[in-house]
């Protein structure tokens, strides 16, 4: 008695399961579908909610992918009013290498609510197509520019395990317009169950015009075609403007020449091409054309305006620079750096006094002539010499070396010699002189004459200013 109680009970629990997992119910269209290689098939399925209030239901099935068979639900999850049901669909794509054959899947549908499921099991019967396909052609990338190289990759898979011969692959390449502008084809061998790709580069011109450009590869059997594949691409609109100078000389002029390029697949729009001088050259400067300018702090810009430019034109820009003025103005500069340089390093005498007052007998005069090498060599047998004029005497007094004086017409001449004056170094001499007679006005002195010889063994000479002595 107790024992068929407890199998009472048991079948009681059990038949509580029953009543929890038919809440729901679950429809195919058909649990048995059959489909070509290369085509794809809908198979539509009813969930019915049974309970009175909503519920939530995920979908999915499984495999969801074999031997490249794909089995995608629309819908992964379902949300259903009480006494309700919804429709959703699977996809099965079959791809185009496959042979005959059946493949189970199975659908399970499971509410969320309590955790029942419904289960499903779908047959699939392939039918195959031929022992060797057109598997997949691939582009490494969309977009390009030109001058760019385009990598085409078409796969043949035999899905038979034999050998297979005779078969084509041709792969061409269309422009925008559909005109066929590369072709390539390849003779396809295959061992059982294996593998054919054909590779393929495709560079771009460097004008290559831009547009959708198509990739057709096609597996052909004795001419006729049995699987096509197309992919396509981007060339991108590319306006390249690039510059090239180039100058030519002669002896009056220097002509230079600018050439621009549009090395691009499209027309450019409007540009300028300018050339910036400093501002002292706009004597030199001679801008050939139609042009602008502006000046802007201490230089000149030259602007010569481009209309737009086709893929593959280009324009010359010139100008020229008058040689002549340059030619001149570099002598001068060139004289004027040797007259500064010998001056700044030839060697100098200056002559001065020291006198104030009335100039009057009885009254010195100090004479200095101070004689110095600027020069960076030594200078050989340095000779000074000055003048006194008859109107003056010189006393016999000297602060430094005592010159040899020989009377000349008019006076007398006082002479003083160096053997050697080295580089920087310098001399002071100094003499008095003094007046026979009262002067009135002023006293005039002559220049102070240098002499010597130069690291080359030549006579040079250079002289002093005179100096006037004024009486007061």
């Amino acid at each position: 008695m107790k024992n068929l109680l407890i199998i009472l009970a048991f079948i009681f629990l059990f038949n509580i399961s029953l009543v929890q997992a038919i809440n729901f119910e679950v429809t195919l269209s058909s649990e048995n579908i059959i489909v070509a290689a290369g085509q794809s098939k809908a198979l539509e399925a009813v969930v019915s909610n049974n309970e009175d209030t909503a519920q939530i239901f995920s979908v999915s099935i499984w495999p969801s992918y074999w031997e490249g068979i794909s089995a995608i639900p629309d819908k992964n999850l379902i949300k259903i009013d009480g006494k309700s049901n919804s429709i959703f669909k699977i996809d099965f794509n079959i791809p185009d290498c496959i042979i005959n054959t059946i493949q189970n899947f199975e659908l399970t549908v499971k509410s969320l609510s309590d955790g029942t499921k419904v289960t499903k099991k779908i047959s699939l019967q392939t039918i195959g197509g031929s022992a060797i396909c057109l598997n997949r052609l691939t582009i490494d990338k969309y977009e390009y520019v030109p001058s760019e190289k385009v990598l085409m990759q078409a796969m043949v898979k035999n899905v038979i395990d034999e050998l297979v011969d005779g078969y084509a692959l041709e792969t061409v390449i269309r422009n925008p317009d559909g005109e066929v502008i590369a072709k390539y084809e390849d003779d396809v061998t295959i061992p059982g169950m294996g593998t054919f790709t054909g590779k393929h580069t495709y560079e771009l011109d460097k004008y290559q015009a831009p547009g959708l450009y198509s990739v057709q590869s096609s597996l052909k059997y004795e001419n006729t075609v049995i699987h096509s594949r197309v992919e396509s691409f981007k060339v991108k609109r590319v306006a390249n403007i690039v510059q090239e100078k180039s100058t030519s000389y002669s002896f009056m002029l220097q002509t230079t020449a600018i050439k621009v390029r549009n090395e691009g697949n499209y027309p450019s729009t409007g540009f300028y091409v300018t050339e910036t001088v400093p501002t002292w050259m706009r004597n030199f400067f001679t801008p050939i054309g139609m042009y602008t300018e502006e000046t802007e702090r201490n230089k000149i810009l030259y602007h010569w305006y481009i209309e737009s430019l086709q893929p593959g034109e280009e324009r010359i820009v010139e100008y020229q620079i008058t040689m002549f003025n340059i030619w001149i103005a570099a002598v001068i500069l060139g004289a004027l750096i040797i007259f500064a340089f010998s001056f700044v390093f030839k060697p100098r005498d200056v002559k001065r006094f020291k006198h104030r007052g009335i100039i009057e007998p009885g009254k010195s005069v100090a004479i200095t002539i101070e004689v110095k090498n600027r020069g960076r060599h030594p200078i050989k047998d340095v000779v000074v010499r000055d003048f006194v004029p008859g109107i003056a005497n010189v006393l016999n007094k000297f602060d430094t070396l005592r010159p040899e004086a020989k009377k000349a017409s008019g006076g007398i001449e006082l002479i003083w010699k160096f053997a050697e004056l080295k580089p920087r170094e310098d001399r002071v001499i100094t003499y008095y002189i003094k007046p026979v007679l009262e002067i009135r006005g002023k006293l005039k002195l002559p220049k102070a004459h240098l002499r010597y010889l130069d690291r080359k063994r030549i006579i040079k000479t250079t002289v002093s200013k005179s100096i006037t002595i004024k009486s007061r």
